[in-house]
């Protein structure tokens, strides 16, 4: 296998959802809005304006339009790519997602299969 293959242990769903992220570990009520990029049963990938730390307990706050509800997450910052003052981040869940999640997966996997047909 060369360096450009990516080994995931879980199938990614690419998408655009609003994000609201509290930081865990401060519990102030504070939130800062960021953006779902990429999305799998292990974690999700999102874009934020704010300054995270690797290891940082984060609860997330997704919405999710095509009638769900809001989804709340659990997660670790698994790594981060600052380019100027935008912050791409991996998040690991902490937990296994409620079957609400699964769900999602479920409406991605049909969108997906409908746009290609």
């Amino acid at each position: 296998m060369n360096q450009t293959e990516e080994t995931r242990k879980y199938t990614r769903y690419r998408c655009e959802y609003p994000l609201w992220i509290i930081d865990s570990e401060l519990m102030d009520g504070e939130y800062q809005l960021a953006e779902v990029h990429n999305i799998s049963t292990g974690g999700l990938f999102f874009i934020s304006q704010g300054p995270l730390q690797v290891g940082q307990v984060l609860e997330l706050c997704v919405e999710i339009p095509e009638g769900f509800q809001m989804l709340t997450l659990h997660g670790r910052v698994k790594h981060i790519c600052q380019q100027g003052e935008i912050y791409h981040c991996g998040l690991e869940f902490e937990e296994e997602p409620d079957p609400s999640y699964l769900n999602l997966f479920q409406s991605l996997q049909h969108q997906m299969t409908a746009a290609l047909a």
